[in-house]
Formats: structure tokens, C-alpha cells, sequence
């Protein structure tokens, strides 16, 4: 099966897809080697994921309806891989021009324009979360409503410190979701972090009885082919 980006809102019933949370790095570690050169992705390459632990549980908290929208309370695990998960570098060429965004985004922003473009493609097994609208761009950020009453925003930006990706979306009916992860590098070969990823539908087409929230987090880890 050929997946696209937003495949992994397969799920029981009607979804929507929206995003919020934007988290911060973590500061660097004592036992950082500081060998890590943001200018020079071309010798990061793509890194090999080799941990990814934690699941996402997503319900229909609102109960369901039997002909609309079945109850459902469903658990999705991660699927390692080279040609399923991975991270990647590259370089950051400009500054990201963002348009006028969504109140959504701009009350979480937190615009760090240093370092290069970090890729992530995480999967689950319903589906995967990426930020590849980031690749090639030369740029961190990339923000598009061109759906009406949607939009949604990819980050992806990686210092000598560490790595902080993010792929969010959101409605004008109040849904969100985001998935993002964060990781600091333990030497010039090894990267430790966290991902979390949070979902709550809301379509104003659809009753409150088919409303469903997603949430999971856990430990990842990546070494350098």
C-alpha cells in the first residue's frame, strides 16, 4: 500500500486532522562530545532509527452512535525499519517566509532560525507521521491553509545540540493534533529523545457523539549509518 502523509488518520469513523504544541529542546548534556556541525548536513546523511517505544490509544470518547460512528478504543504500536522509520539532515539554505497563520500556531510559536533541516518519517501500524514537506525546501518551517477552513504546519530543525521535528494541523472547527519528537545528541553517533503525538476531532458536520481523542508518547533512539 502507498501511503501519503495524512494515511495515518486511518482510523474507525470520520476523522479530522488538526494540530497544536510546539516543545522546546532540551538543553545540551555534559557527556556531549560538541562535535556536531549544524553547517554540514552532507556528513549527517540518513541515521538509522534504532528505538522507538510507546503507543498512541485513540477512543471515541464520545460514546459513538451505532449507524454513524461505532464506539471504538483502538492501540497503535511502532513499525522500526530503514524504509519505515528514519531521520535525515540536511542543509538550511534561507529563512522560512511565513504568511499571515493561523492564531492556532502563532500562540505556540517558537521560531528558532539556526542549524539545518531535520526530516523525520515515523511509523506506526495504521499509518506514519512525517514532515517531509520540509525536504529539499531548504528551509525549517512550512505552513499551508490552502484548504479551506484547514491548514497545517511541518518544523524540522536541528542544532549542534539537538533535533526538534513536528508535523501539526488544525480546523476551524477547533480540531488539533500534533505529532513532534525531540532528541539531544549523546555523542557525535548516538541521539536520545521523546515523541508525543495528541488528537481530539471536531468537525461541525459531525455530532459530539463522534468525537474521538488520540494520545501516546515514549523513548526514541538513532545512530549514525
Amino acid at each position: 500500500m502507498k501511503w501519503t502523509r495524512f494515511k495515518i488518520l486511518i482510523t474507525p469513523g470520520y476523522r479530522v486532522i488538526a494540530l497544536s504544541l510546539i516543545v522546546s529542546l532540551s538543553g545540551c548534556e555534559e557527556n556531549n562530545k560538541g562535535g556536531i556541525d549544524p553547517g554540514d548536513a552532507s556528513s549527517m546523511g540518513k541515521w538509522k532509527v534504532t528505538e522507538f517505544s510507546g503507543s498512541i490509544l485513540n477512543e471515541r470518547t464520545g460514546g459513538g452512535d451505532p449507524l454513524l460512528c461505532p464506539y471504538f478504543k483502538e492501540t497503535y504500536s511502532p513499525v522500526l525499519g530503514d524504509d519505515q522509520t528514519y531521520i535525515y539532515f540536511q542543509n538550511r539554505t534561507r529563512d522560512s517566509e511565513l504568511p499571515k497563520i493561523s492564531m492556532d500556531v502563532y500562540d505556540t510559536l517558537n521560531i528558532i532560525y539556526e542549524g539545518g533541516v531535520f526530516i523525520f518519517h515515523i511509523s506506526f501500524d495504521n499509518g506514519y507521521y512525517g514532515n517531509e514537506s520540509l525536504e529539499g525546501s531548504g528551509v525549517q518551517y512550512y505552513y499551508s491553509d490552502f484548504i479551506p477552513g484547514s491548514w497545517t504546519f511541518s518544523v524540522g530543525f536541528w542544532t549542534e545540540e539537538g533535533v526538534h521535528g513536528e508535523i501539526r494541523a488544525g480546523n476551524s472547527s477547533g480540531g488539533f493534533s500534533s505529532f513532534h519528537l525531540k532528541g539531544m545528541f549523546k555523542n557525535d553517533d548516538l541521539i536520545e529523545g521523546q515523541w508525543t503525538w495528541e488528537e481530539i476531532t471536531a468537525w461541525s458536520v459531525i455530532p459530539a457523539e463522534c468525537t474521538s481523542e488520540a494520545y501516546g508518547t515514549g523513548q526514541w533512539s538513532a545512530v549514525r549509518k
